[in-house]
């Protein structure tokens, strides 16, 4: 199999393509990330059945 050549316009949008997906993941491993107060869904729905219960 030959190898690929890229145009330079190419190379840029696969590097920006790649950029984007690095940064989409960064900022959900920060924003689910239990430092930042990210409430797993099981204790969510405990915290909520206990305060649906206090009324």
């Amino acid at each position: 199999m030959p190898p690929v050549s890229l145009t330079s316009g190419e190379a840029a949008l696969r590097a920006i393509a790649l950029g984007a997906l690095y940064a989409t993941a960064i900022a959900l491993a920060v924003a689910f990330s239990p430092a930042n107060g990210f409430v797993h869904p099981e204790k969510l729905a405990h915290i909520t059945k206990t305060v649906s219960l206090q009324k």
